[in-house]
């Protein structure tokens, strides 16, 4: 009987010290590293010649098809994986992506740039860098046929604004 007691009080601490550990951590706003790291990724899709597909997520190093959210999601789980992070989520459109950042001014590189028409997020891109008055970018789109650098003017109506990802460490 006493056995079956310390079993049971073991087993009983055992269980809530798994439960403390599989609480999720708070999320953070995505660090440098990180972000730099998502932008190299994204440059190594350029390079590869990745084309765009809508609802596409193919991984490294296959013949990639990716569209904009894939893309994003991708670089920031290989980054995320580089520096012990995770993302809140596996999967997201871009409209969805939006609602795991926090909005920043000015975006930092790496930082993302969610775009669309008539204040509607329809597209997601990595933010690049900002350069005679324009906004450069890393994406995915049928307009290119595929992943790679472009800008906008800064003042461009398709800007809907700049976020930066929650991350859990």
């Amino acid at each position: 009987m006493r056995r079956y007691c310390i079993l049971s009080l073991f087993f009983c601490a055992l269980m809530n010290s798994c439960e403390i550990a599989y609480t999720p951590s708070t999320p953070e706003l995505a660090p440098e590293s990180v972000r730099n790291a998502a932008l190299m990724y994204a440059q190594k899709y350029a390079e590869l010649g990745a084309v765009y597909e809508w609802g596409a997520q193919d991984p490294l190093p296959k013949i990639i098809k990716v569209d904009c959210s894939g893309l994003v999601v991708r670089c920031y789980q290989y980054a995320c994986s580089d520096f012990g992070y995770s993302l809140p989520f596996t999967d997201m459109n871009a409209a969805g992506m939006a609602e795991y950042c926090d909005t920043v001014s000015p975006p930092e590189a790496g930082d993302l740039i969610f775009m669309g028409d008539n204040n509607s997020i329809s597209h997601v891109a990595l933010f690049e860098k900002f350069e005679n008055q324009k906004v450069y970018f890393i994406d995915s789109t049928d307009l290119t046929g595929g992943v790679s650098e472009r800008s906008y003017p800064l003042d461009s109506d398709k800007i809907i604004r700049y976020g930066r990802l929650h991350l859990y460490h």
